[in-house]
Formats: C-alpha cells, sequence, structure tokens
C-alpha cells in the first residue's frame, strides 16, 4: 500500500496565490497571443509546485518528493532499514511579503512534523504533517509500527 502525505506549496501561500492570477492571466492572454503561454506556464509552476512525502508500506521504502507543476514528481526512493527511528518535531516558518507601498504581510505557520531518522537520531527527510485536530503521538505510532521502526525519544 502507497501513502502520499503533502507539505506546504514551495514558494508559499501569497507567491501560490500570484501564481494562480498570472495563470488564469496567461490562460485569457493566449487567445490573443503566444506569449500568454509563457505567462500561463510560469504560472502553473508557480501556483501548483509542492512537496510531499510517498510511503510504500510493502516494499518497506520512503520517498520525498518536490511536485513540479503539482503532477511530476522529482525525488529518490530510500530505503527502510530496521535501525532507523521516526521522531516528531516542531516546524515554525514565517512567510514575509512586501507590497509595493512597503507594508510587510507576515504569515506565522507552525507544524508538527513526523520525520525519518537514521540510527543515531539524525533526521533524512519529513515523513508526514500532523493536522492540528489530530494527536501526533497516535500518528507516530501508526506509521513506526507500519514501517516496523522504532520511536525516537
Amino acid at each position: 500500500m502507497i501513502r502520499t502525505y503533502r507539505f506546504d506549496k514551495a514558494f508559499g501561500s501569497t507567491a501560490a496565490f500570484a501564481g494562480t492570477l498570472i495563470f488564469i492571466a496567461g490562460i485569457i492572454g493566449s487567445f490573443f497571443s503566444f506569449v500568454g503561454l509563457a505567462f500561463a506556464l510560469f504560472g502553473a509552476f508557480i501556483a501548483f509546485t509542492n512537496s510531499s512525502t510517498t510511503i510504500d508500506i510493502e516494499h518497506k521504502r520512503v520517498r520525498f518528493t518536490n511536485n513540479i507543476f503539482g503532477v511530476i514528481r522529482t525525488g529518490k526512493w530510500i530505503s527502510i532499514e530496521h535501525d532507523m527511528q521516526a521522531k516528531i518535531g516542531l516546524e515554525n516558518k514565517i512567510h514575509r511579503t512586501y507590497s509595493m507601498s512597503n507594508r510587510s504581510i507576515e504569515e506565522e505557520i507552525h507544524n508538527t512534523i513526523i520525520y525519518l531518522c537514521d540510527s543515531s537520531g539524525n533526521t533524512i527527510l519529513p515523513m508526514m504533517k500532523v493536522l492540528p485536530d489530530e494527536n501526533p503521538v497516535e500518528k507516530i505510532e501508526e506509521i513506526a509500527h507500519s514501517l516496523n521502526i522504532s520511536k525516537y525519544a
């Protein structure tokens, strides 16, 4: 069984919104000129590119991918070994955007992430973003049990 867990947009939420507007304008502009297709392609890249993790439970492997245009997955499979561990970590991000009047818009993001670690506790890749209404302890137990790895203390 293969599970896919999505993470954030590659360029942040403000750039994704702007990319969506450029994509729509490019689609409309493509009826009048071929330059509109370039705008639509650029807007689709900014708006839809994101990252995710694919976990293949049957073959005991994990892949962190950057999804270009939201469809083309780029990433390398990592085989799960018996001495690997899963740990819970906190991720704090701030996306800052400046307007033309030099006002800044800050968006603070606080996420709980389950990471895959090697035997010495070094982080290899993020496996799953835990939603605010979910219990991270239950999620890490579920993933650790399904991949047959231990939880990092």
